[in-house]
């Protein structure tokens, strides 16, 4: 039987070994999206100082009481790049609701709860952006799951598909390892792609137009409003300030002081003195003393 869990109710849920001991909370899920799009593939697990990493076939069983184990060899936690952690990469992210043609904000990720090959596998089903999901938030660690999940039963449920769904990443080469396409926006009117790349950032909208198609990125270009095609955020950045020299007319004033000082103690030492001006009453020590 197929059930759903949510992503408010995964964080902190107790993980428990073979022998119903516990050996910590759940602090986040990631994917894997090279391997499979949709499945949670590693379970970020908080044992006191360092996390430990769960392979989904290590799971016996998950419920809103725990997850259960059947196979206790854990590892250490590392960053890995090909790994889209969900509480840290895709919660209060900007998405691409390619189906409803607009950018909305994950408040939550409902979960599928599957048996797969004897092993309870978890599947993004949706995204969820509206009201259920902030009461979700509002009330996550203050009370039992079961009763938010009684709050939540009168309010509409408000929900995007993930498959309809569209990452934003501005980083190519992150891009590239978690397998992101932007081959659903080519598909838009260029109207549309211009509205939803009007209500992105500046490094959203760059990475889209060097991703997609020429033609249609200069058809969407062309939709954008003119005060945005105008805007310095559209133009090339200047380059970092540390990358920039030090103009050759003066010395850097980041020069030690000490050095500035025997700068200025030598110069005077065997600078000559200045040669009176012609027709001025100053005199030289020797005219003073014929006089």
């Amino acid at each position: 039987m197929e059930e759903l869990l949510y992503f408010t109710e995964l964080l902190g849920l107790k993980v428990y070994d073979l022998r119903g001991r516990r050996i910590g909370r759940v602090a986040d899920a990631a994917l894997v999206p090279l391997i499979d799009p949709s499945r949670v593939d590693r379970y970020l697990v908080g044992g006191g100082w360092a996390w430990l990493t769960i392979r989904y076939d290590q799971i016996r069983t998950v419920t809103l009481d725990g997850i259960h184990l059947q196979d206790e060899r854990l590892t250490p936690y590392h960053e890995d790049e090909y790994m889209l952690r969900i509480g840290r990469d895709l919660l209060d992210q900007q998405i691409v609701d390619v189906d409803g043609r607009k950018v909305v904000r994950v408040n939550d990720v409902t979960f599928l709860i599957r048996q797969e090959a004897g092993v309870t596998v978890l599947r993004i089903l949706e995204v969820d952006v509206g009201l259920r999901s902030v009461l979700r938030r509002l009330f996550q660690g203050v009370l039992p799951r079961r009763w938010i999940r009684g709050l939540q039963s009168p309010i509409a449920p408000n929900s995007i598909r993930w498959e309809h769904c569209n990452i934003i990443e501005p980083d190519p080469l992150r891009r590239l390892r978690l397998n992101i396409s932007y081959a659903m926006l080519e598909k838009l009117h260029p109207a549309d792609l211009a509205d939803i790349v009007e209500e992105l950032g500046p490094e959203e909208r760059e990475s889209i137009f060097a991703a997609i198609d020429s033609e249609v990125a200069a058809e969407a270009l062309s939709e954008v409003d003119p005060k945005m095609q105008a805007s310095k955020r559209w133009k090339r950045r200047k380059p970092p300030r540390s990358s920039r020299r030090w103009p050759r007319t003066r010395p850097p004033t980041c020069w030690p002081s000490w050095r500035r000082k025997l700068r200025k103690k030598f110069s005077r030492r065997w600078m000559p003195s200045p040669r009176p001006r012609s027709g001025s009453c100053s005199s030289s020590p020797s005219t003073r003393r014929a006089a």
